[in-house]
């Protein structure tokens, strides 16, 4: 079965800080990541087609070679995808995202607990995302759930404030909100253009009265909406494909919804793009 990860990391040190990455990726320029890429490629030998998160927020501020990376992450991916988280602080925030586009970003990124995003930033986070929409870039907002920061920094209440406003382009729930995956569905539900992304949460709650409550997520948008992801190597990429084909095949998932989730999803979202 062919495997579309729409979540892997790449950081040098897998020891994290909070919820949200490792300092070490904020800091990755373009060879930092091209020799992360290499060092991790035996650990993704099943995957076929990736997302790549990059927390970097100067990345492409000064950065001219990119292309070096992400020609090296297509060597090995097809198609290799690329994420950027984006300070949505920066008074040149467009000028940073038309760079972004011109290297080949597809997809920008929000994340309430490292970039400390309280209800008063969410005007400025609305008109970045107002910039990604007319870009036609996928907006990412990570939606796990917890840290001692979960409720001044509240993922979700970010969510419902940009899918009130952005409607002509994908936006993606990573982790399907994790412990409030219900509250997830519920915006899911409503907005046809917000997805659920798997990664983490699958492993994590292992165990937990609200594992089942995953897969009723899925089932009750639809499954064309949901995109598998690991958050390698915080899950293994292996580790969790596997996992995540038990778990769907334990919840009745029908072959061809598995082989959509697995990776035909991802590629529809791309296209629609």
């Amino acid at each position: 079965m062919r495997i579309f990860d729409f979540n892997i990391h790449l950081p040098r040190s897998t020891a994290r800080e909070g919820s949200g990455g490792t300092p070490d990726e904020r800091q990755l320029k373009a060879a930092d990541l091209t020799a992360s890429l290499r060092s991790h490629l035996p650990a993704l030998d099943r995957v076929a087609a990736a997302n790549f998160m990059l927390f970097n927020t100067t990345l492409f501020d000064r950065e001219a070679k990119f292309e070096t990376f992400s020609a090296f992450a297509e060597q090995h991916f097809s198609p290799a995808v690329f994420t950027a988280l984006v300070d949505f602080r920066k008074p040149d925030v467009a000028a940073y995202l038309e760079r972004a586009r011109a290297a080949g970003v597809q997809g920008i990124k929000f994340h309430a607990y490292i970039q400390r995003i309280a209800p008063a930033d969410f005007p400025r986070v609305l008109k970045t995302c107002r910039v990604a929409e007319a870009e036609g870039f996928f907006i990412c907002i990570d939606a796990s759930y917890g840290t001692a920061n979960m409720y001044a920094h509240d993922n979700l209440l970010l969510a419902c404030s940009v899918a009130d406003h952005i409607t002509k382009v994908p936006i993606i729930l990573l982790h399907s909100g994790g412990a409030r995956v219900l509250e997830a569905m519920l915006l899911a539900d409503e907005k046809k253009n917000v997805y659920l992304e798997t990664s983490f949460s699958i492993a994590y709650y292992q165990g937990a009265s609200i594992y089942g409550d995953f897969a009723f997520a899925y089932k009750k948008i639809g499954t064309e909406r949901v995109l598998y992801a690991s958050d390698h190597p915080y899950i293994g990429a292996q580790e969790s494909a596997d996992l995540m084909l038990r778990y769907l095949d334990a919840h009745d998932f029908a072959a061809d919804r598995i082989e959509a989730i697995m990776y035909h999803n991802a590629m529809r979202l791309l296209d629609n793009g």
